[in-house]
């Protein structure tokens, strides 16, 4: 054997000892996480390492952050600033605001969202009893290049099927949900059922299912490809053991989660297959706000809207931790990972780089 051959095999096995203890394995580098959470009242946004569960950044933006919207790919995060009638961007990679969006709609932007290919964020914005428009961020150049306008009013939530076609918007007010054709960026469906005073929604993975919640009950929707079929239709199916302030599916689709809300510290356990209520989990926290899931679906963030975030173990469906220390009024967050290494162990990656850099064939 060469002493090249020699030289990559020790590296290698350095190299898996490594992968084995940060657990990377098969399944390609550990990512780095975080968890960005909006601070209502001190106009900030909150940076958790989610490694250590401790506040790296507290990014100050605009007056009262309410949604977020992290681009797919990781890199920026969109931020509606109720009454400063703005959006601020935060570089992730710095942790700072890199580009403040004015925005010409009714005013109150209150959530966000944004497609899967990155292209746009889409900003309910909640004009008080006034009606109420949708405004489009081009997230290249960082502008507002439309506004669309509502049929109902008091927008508050809202949710982007899978494949980019259509933008569900919850109205509060109005207690209804209405659907915008991304392709055209117009309203094709109004009036769909919600429960009393809806605040947000989420799509199931396949696009067939959408969930939203409500103070009244948590109503289940038919997704983009169901509702075109019949625009008219306002059917749904009404879960009252699952009402609550904000929803999340689970990345397999088998379990929709519900942060019951501020003055009710659980959260609910929907199965998707039959649309019933299997798990309450309880919290030792204040609230139930805001809640995003971690990549691996392992791991659930749950905002109390005060100053913590509960950290839940999925799989036995417990409270394991609380970030303490955040901003004042804690409400939505999202959860942001670096890019995927597409699945390639270290040792795969080390042989595949360092034989081209050197000219090397992979070694037998």
């Amino acid at each position: 054997m060469s002493k090249v051959r020699i030289l990559f095999r020790v590296l290698a096995v350095s190299v898996l000892a490594f992968a084995a203890g940060c657990g990377g394995g098969s399944s390609g580098f550990p990512l780095a996480a975080f968890l960005y959470v909006s601070n209502t009242d001190s106009g900030t946004v909150s940076v958790i390492d989610v490694a250590t569960n401790t506040e790296i950044a507290a990014v100050v933006v605009g007056n009262e952050p309410r949604g977020l919207a992290i681009l797919p790919d990781g890199s920026l995060v969109f931020v509606p600033n109720r009454f400063s009638n703005s959006v601020s961007v935060i570089s992730t990679a710095t942790n700072s605001v890199v580009a403040t969006i004015p925005l010409s709609g009714g005013g109150e932007p209150y959530n966000c969202a944004a497609l899967p290919d990155g292209s746009r964020v889409y900003v309910v914005n909640k004009s008080g009893n006034s009606p109420s428009d949708v405004s489009v961020i081009d997230a290249a150049t960082r502008s507002e290049v439309t506004v669309i306008p509502l049929a109902g009013t008091g927008p508050e939530g809202l949710a982007i099927s899978p494949d980019g076609a259509f933008v569900y918007v919850v109205n509060r007010n109005s207690a209804d949900v209405e659907v915008i054709d991304t392709a055209t960026n117009t309203v094709v469906a109004t009036g769909l059922s919600a429960p009393s005073s809806p605040r947000d929604a989420a799509f199931t993975p396949d696009g067939q299912k959408v969930y939203v919640v409500g103070e009244g009950s948590l109503a289940v929707l038919p997704g983009g490809a169901l509702i075109t079929a019949n625009l008219t239709a306002t059917s749904a199916v009404f879960i009252s053991e699952a009402s609550g302030r904000d929803v999340v599916v689970s990345p397999d689709g088998a379990f929709a989660y519900v942060a019951r809300g501020p003055r009710n510290a659980e959260v609910a356990v929907v199965d998707t297959a039959t649309d019933t209520v299997v798990a309450t989990i309880p919290l030792n926290t204040n609230g139930a706000y805001g809640i995003d899931i971690s990549k691996d679906g392992r791991t659930a963030y749950v905002s109390d809207d005060g100053s913590e975030v509960a950290v839940v173990d999925l799989v036995t469906r417990t409270q394991v931790g609380t970030i303490t220390g955040v901003g004042a009024k804690a409400t939505q967050l999202k959860v942001t990972q670096t890019e995927s290494t597409g699945g390639l162990s270290i040792w795969e990656i080390f042989w595949r780089d360092e034989s081209a850099k050197h000219g090397f064939a992979y070694p037998d």
